[in-house]
Parts: C-alpha cells; structure tokens; sequence
C-alpha cells in the first residue's frame, strides 16, 4: 500500500482563482465604471512613475555612498544602530546589505 501524499501539481495563481470567480458572478460592468477605472488605473501609474524615478536617485546616490563606504571600510561589516550591514554588490552597482548576526563588525 502506498501511503503517500499526491499533490496535483501546481497550485492555480490568484489570477486564475480571480478570473474563476468573476466568471461566477452575475454582476454587468457598464461604460461609466470601465472609465471610472480606466482613469483611477492611469493615475496610480503616474504615481508609480513617479515613485520609481525617486526611487531610482535615491539607488544612485546610495551606490554613491556605498563605494565611499568601501573605500574606508573595505569588505568589513559595518554596524549602524544596531543593524550589520555587507557590503555586496550585484552587476556593476555596489551596495550594502542588511544583516542580521553581529560578527568582525566595525561600530559607528
């Protein structure tokens, strides 16, 4: 006798399981609310887009930081409120990393 448990593979995504229950209900979208969401989708990607471009110099300026760092740290972990932080880096940007152990830590 076989006493495992088989699993159908994949779980379905929210996606899936949203559109599933959409295709249940009985409820009509009229013109007034496709515009009325049209326009509020529009709006919240200007606000991502802007969030994005802020986001973007705040990681320039970071990376900016993060060399100057390295320059006076090398690859030590620096400690920062209690916090230890890796210097690391990902392609060509550097950064630091947050961690969350205490070892060969410089306190600042």
């Amino acid at each position: 006798m076989n006493d495992q448990i088989v699993t159908s593979g994949k779980s379905k995504s929210a996606l899936s399981l949203l559109l599933e229950e959409l295709s249940k209900s009985k409820a009509k979208i009229n013109e007034t609310d496709k515009k009325a969401i049209t326009a509020a989708f529009k709006t919240s990607m200007g606000e991502r887009a802007k969030l994005q471009a802020a986001l973007d110099a705040f990681d320039a300026k970071s990376d900016e930081t993060a060399i100057k760092m390295v320059r006076c740290y090398g690859a030590t972990h620096v400690m920062i409120g209690g916090i230890r932080y890796v210097p690391t880096s990902r392609g060509e940007r550097i950064y630091y990393k947050r961690m969350g152990d205490q070892s060969d830590v410089v306190e600042l």
